[in-house]
């Protein structure tokens, strides 16, 4: 897996990353509910993080303008983080984006052949 991208803070760590990539063994297509990647916990000790830091580069994510970011803000920066992944030099999906099914938001990806 490769990044195309300058150094900033990822909001998911490595081993959720590779657990993403994995599920193309099951299909072109997958489907994670957000609460699995963003546990209430983790999702509101990550915004305290980075509202912290954003002073720093490295939290400052450029494409967000806001002083402080919000639970749509990390979605945001997941979907382009995915977007920017590499595997031999290709994008890794083809498709990114949240759709909401009821009360629940799911992370749809649609893996690259």
């Amino acid at each position: 897996m490769e990044e195309n991208r300058k150094e900033e803070f990822q909001v998911l760590p490595s081993e959720v990353i590779q657990m993403i990539l994995r599920e193309k063994e099951h299909g072109k297509e997958g489907w994670i509910e957000l609460s699995v990647l963003f546990p209430k916990e983790y999702r509101s000790y990550l915004l305290e993080v980075l509202n912290s830091n954003r002073h720093h580069a490295f939290f400052s994510y450029a494409y967000i303008r806001k002083r402080f970011l919000t639970e749509a803000d990390l979605c945001r920066i997941l979907r382009k983080q995915l977007l920017c992944l590499t595997e031999a030099g290709r994008p890794c999906f083809e498709r990114v984006k949240f759709i909401k099914i009821g009360k629940k938001w799911f992370l749809y990806l649609r893996y690259r052949s």
